[in-house]
């Protein structure tokens, strides 16, 4: 739900940060500011600063930054909306009730249906001695299977029949992959087309990090072709977006910082069970972008906790080029004395497992000598093969010093020349250029963008921090001079030009994720400014400030010259004038100066 700015206005000027940020870590005062050590990143000497002022924070470690909001989407890991509407129940003040469009209705519909079905399941479950045997054959206890609403399907019919005594449409539950259609003739009454698609299972009602019901996972207690069977795709669930468990494992994710995956249920389960409550599975399906993006937002460490098998080191390999290029730390526990997580934990229980995820292999340790071992001896250029292997994964780091590294610890696994890898790397980009991706004949003007770019973001910053200098840019710079973040510019002229406000205030103008981050950077940039913090008139301070402000303008005007002069030239080329040729000397002679 979007707020209207006045009442996100309204919210942070009643939120001071300091309290907020006092309720989660000790602050020590110092001068106009407070420090702490950083709650984002771990660090012996503190760095992370807090302007009560500004009502800004910013780590001068590892550069978050920002306003009380995305201080509190930090901390919990939660929506722009969702952190205004905590900051608001917290101060006491009302939150507007959510206007429904006719499509968040219908969702909304659809996700009570989903939860009332999970509550048929689940009552089902407790009324069935079979189905309780079955979960505690498997060593699953009463409080696992109550937290997790485990639940089960007796027949075909008693969904069906539910849904008749709820007046749920039973073509809903068919859009929602509860029920499949039966072959009978259509006199039949509708409730007899319809036979529930997960009956004779013990049913995994599957949440999204809300909590809310989006799905279900099915494990058969009958004999069955199909052991295990999970919903399609639906308006409320799509695969390569969902964690089993994510809502149960969030807590513990953020407080560990790391997080377990496995493939199943019952590893999910289980592992909770015995204490590793950081554990959430994939469901039936490889790792996407969408998962590593989904779990980027809570932490950096990866434990890939696969079966032993083939297939598990299948799962490894697909999982790993996602975690890498991302930039998260990725781990491989293996269990060599176990085909899965629920098995091993079973069988040699907790203080096993904590020894081998304690020990678990880097993921690229775990390629290299997965690949190692597969050619070594094979063949005379095995260590060629395990190096063409490799280079797709090294290709993937984002980071060029840990790119570096990695290429470094290859070679001296493998026992090649760290030019060698170097070499193939390189060879194998040339095999991915085609023609189109020959250098431009504008390269020259091209090299130039990021340098315009930089300046705009130098002039946002600087009237972020400094609004009173906002007029001066207005006479100087518009809107439409910007060739990259003209929005920002417009409005800083806007809110600063109307109503003389807040850095703190500013930043709330950005829902977007996104823009947010960017402005939460650039608004703390300055933070610890002493004329700023300490509200000392100084006059050196004041001329250096009024200096750079005329270096932007004038730095700025050069670019926009330069492009104008291209411009001109170019027009002269294709058509001279007499008018044209004039404005071209004039323009070039102010260059030179």
């Amino acid at each position: 739900m979007a707020f209207d700015e006045n009442f996100i206005e309204k919210v942070r000027a009643v939120s001071d940060i300091i309290s907020v940020a006092e309720g989660y870590f000790p602050l020590k005062k110092a001068g106009a500011n407070f420090t702490a050590l950083c709650p984002f990143h771990s660090e012996k000497t503190p760095s992370f600063i807090i302007s009560r002022q500004k009502q800004i924070f910013k780590c001068f470690g590892c550069g978050e930054g920002g306003n009380v909001f995305s201080f509190l989407m930090k901390m919990e890991k939660v929506s722009f909306p969702e952190a205004v509407r905590m900051l608001a129940v917290k101060a006491g003040i009302p939150v507007p009730d959510k206007k429904y469009s006719p499509a968040d209705k219908r969702k909304e519909y659809l996700y009570s249906v989903m939860a009332e079905v999970a509550g048929f399941y689940a009552e089902n479950f407790k009324k069935s001695s079979n189905a309780k045997k079955y979960a505690a054959s498997r060593g699953l206890t009463e409080d696992v299977s109550e937290k997790f609403n485990i639940g089960f399907s007796p027949d075909e019919t008693s969904l069906i029949s539910f849904a008749d005594r709820r007046d749920i449409k039973f073509t809903d539950l068919e859009m929602l992959g509860l029920v499949v259609k039966k072959d009978r003739p259509a006199r039949q009454p509708s409730s007899a087309l319809y036979a529930d698609k997960f009956r004779y299972r013990l049913i995994f009602p599957i949440c999204d990090i809300k909590g809310r019901v989006i799905a279900f996972g099915g494990r058969t207690l009958v004999d069955s072709k199909v052991k295990y069977l999970n919903s399609p795709e639906t308006p409320l669930f799509h695969k390569s977006d969902v964690l089993y468990a994510i809502k149960e494992a969030k807590r513990a994710i953020i407080d560990e910082d790391g997080i377990i995956i496995t493939e199943g249920y019952m590893d999910v389960l289980t592992m909770h069970q015995f204490g590793f409550r950081n554990t959430v599975g994939v469901l039936g399906t490889a790792m996407t972008e969408r998962h590593v993006y989904n779990i980027k937002r809570f932490t950096d460490n990866v434990y890939l906790l696969f079966d032993s098998d083939a297939a598990g080191i299948n799962a490894v390999f697909r999982a790993a080029d996602k975690i890498i290029s991302l930039g998260l730390q990725g781990f491989v526990v293996r269990l060599n004395k176990a085909k899965d997580a629920d098995e091993f934990l079973h069988r040699y229980g907790s203080g096993d497992l904590k020894k081998q995820i304690v020990e678990a292999l880097p993921v690229f340790d775990f390629l290299r000598d997965l690949f190692k071992r597969r050619f070594e001896g094979k063949s005379p250029s095995w260590k060629a093969k395990a190096v063409d292997g490799l280079i797709p994964y090294i290709q993937a780091i984002p980071n060029a010093v840990t790119k570096d590294e990695e290429i470094k610890k290859t070679a001296e696994f493998l026992g090649v020349g760290v030019s060698a890898i170097v070499s193939v790397i390189e060879n194998a980009k040339m095999r991915a250029f085609t023609d189109e991706s020959a250098p431009d004949a504008h390269a020259d003007t091209e090299e130039k963008i990021p340098k315009k770019r930089k300046l705009e973001e130098d002039i946002v910053s600087f009237l972020v921090n400094y609004p009173e200098y906002v007029d001066l840019f207005k006479k100087n710079i518009t809107r439409e001079d910007f060739s990259y973040i003209g929005a920002f510019l417009e409005k800083i002229y806007d809110y600063y030009g109307a109503t003389g406000g807040s850095v703190s205030g500013f930043i709330s103008l950005f829902p977007d994720e996104k823009d947010a981050e960017f402005i939460n950077s650039i608004a703390a940039s300055c933070v610890r400014l002493p004329a700023a913090e300490k509200g000392v008139v100084d006059k050196k301070k004041i001329l250096e400030r009024r200096k750079l402000a005329q270096d932007l303008i004038n730095s700025f005007r050069k670019i926009m010259d330069n492009e104008k002069f291209a411009q001109l030239r170019k027009r002269i080329i294709e058509h001279p004038t007499k008018e044209a040729l004039e404005s071209y000397t004039r323009l070039a002679a102010r260059i030179k100066k």
